[in-house]
């Protein structure tokens, strides 16, 4: 009975910790084989920056959209749509389609408020 006390316990523990966990999910797209991951760059913390924004095109030498997107998915990252190009009647697809790929990313709320006045900012420049 004991056991089974303590295991529901430590079950409700986790998943209230996992509850107060702040994720903000972040976007970026392929277009003719290059990662472009937008403002990113100047959003996120520089520890965090350094482990996400890679350009596997330059640092592997992958010129593949295949492997860039098999990269990816190895780093975390899942797609979420694929803009295909259609050429003539029969709708044939481009091979340079824009994939948009999506991860979640977890941020304490210091550096989650420092995100969000980042991204506020650029929006008031437009």
């Amino acid at each position: 009975m004991k056991a089974i006390l303590l295991v529901s316990v430590l079950a409700c523990l986790t998943l209230a910790s996992y509850s107060q966990a702040r994720k903000i999910v972040v976007n970026c797209w392929i277009i003719d084989g290059r990662v472009n991951y937008g403002h990113l760059g100047a959003l996120l913390p520089d520890s965090i920056k350094a482990n996400l924004l890679v350009d596997p095109r330059q640092r592997f030498n992958l010129r593949d959209v295949g492997d860039i997107l098999l990269w990816l998915e190895q780093q975390g990252w899942k797609l979420m749509a694929v803009d295909a190009g259609t050429n003539g009647i029969k709708g044939n697809i481009y091979p340079n389609s824009i994939y948009i790929l999506s991860k979640d990313i977890y941020l304490d709320d210091a550096a989650r408020v420092l995100f969000l006045q980042k991204l506020e900012s650029i929006e008031n420049k437009k």
